[in-house]
Formats: C-alpha cells, sequence, structure tokens
C-alpha cells in the first residue's frame, strides 16, 4: 500500500529475491509426505490443477513445461518446483517489474533466485530453500562456513 503511494525511501537500493525452493518442499511436504512418496497420476494432476488454480491450459502447459523434470526427479520434487515457481520466483518477477514502473520509484532494484548447493544440506530440503542465502546477503563468516 504505501509503495503504491509513493510513500517510499527512493534513495535505497531494493533488494527482492528468493531461494529457488522457497514454498514448494513445505508444500509438498506437507500434501504428499517425504520426498519420493508415491503420489498417483492422478493425485499429480489435482496438484497440478491447484497450482495453476483450475486453468485446464495453464495446467497442461505446466504437465508439459515440468515434464522433462518428472521423468527424471519424479512427481514430488516436480510438484516442489512447480509450487516453489508458482508461489516465489514468479511472483518476485512481477513484483519487481511493477516497483520498477512506478513513478515514484527511482532508487536501485536488485533481484535473485538463490539456487546454491549448500554443503550437507539435507537432500529432502531441496538444497535451496527457505533462508538458505542469508548468510550469503550478509556475508556472516560464522554461518557462512557451514554452507559452503
Amino acid at each position: 500500500m504505501l509503495m503504491r503511494e509513493g510513500k517510499v525511501n527512493r534513495k535505497s537500493p531494493i533488494l527482492i529475491g528468493n531461494a529457488r525452493y522457497e514454498h514448494g518442499t513445505v508444500a509438498s511436504h506437507g500434501a504428499f509426505g517425504l520426498p519420493n512418496s508415491t503420489i498417483s497420476a492422478q493425485e499429480y494432476a489435482h496438484a497440478v490443477d491447484k497450482v495453476v488454480k483450475g486453468n485446464a491450459t495453464m495446467a497442461a502447459a505446466a504437465v508439459a513445461l515440468y515434464s522433462p523434470l518428472a521423468t527424471k526427479l519424479g512427481r514430488w520434487y516436480t510438484l516442489a518446483t512447480m509450487n516453489s515457481h508458482s508461489n516465489a520466483v514468479c511472483g518476485q518477477q512481477y513484483q519487481s517489474t511493477w516497483l520498477a514502473s512506478l513513478a515514484a520509484f527511482s532508487s536501485s532494484l536488485y533481484r535473485y533466485v538463490f539456487t546454491h548447493a549448500t554443503r550437507d544440506w539435507p537432500n529432502r530440503y531441496l538444497n535451496a530453500t527457505h533462508t538458505a542465502e542469508l548468510p550469503y546477503l550478509f556475508r556472516d563468516a560464522a554461518v557462512l562456513e557451514f554452507f559452503l
């Protein structure tokens, strides 16, 4: 709301970002259990339909787009990726584009998608998950040692 009204600090840069699997692991874990859980074709189709909010054309396009990933990693990881892209990565792209278009906005805008696979990170978290990028962004040496 404040940004729409132009009530922003126009001199400070804005940083917008997400980890690649920001929300997908949580959504998939909550809906389907642990990674590599068996997800039937019917459950998969229903989950894809929910991601695209009932748009049959988009559901067919999403299934086609993510088909190579589903073949390689299975349906659970594919849904995790699809949820992350839908709920975080695409939303941040929209938000960045919208902010940059505001006439009142004149500061620098930086956008990132964090994809680094951290050392010793459990595979069930798909490596780049919520907050994984923070030690890199803020150069926290004490924590960063664990992530490299």
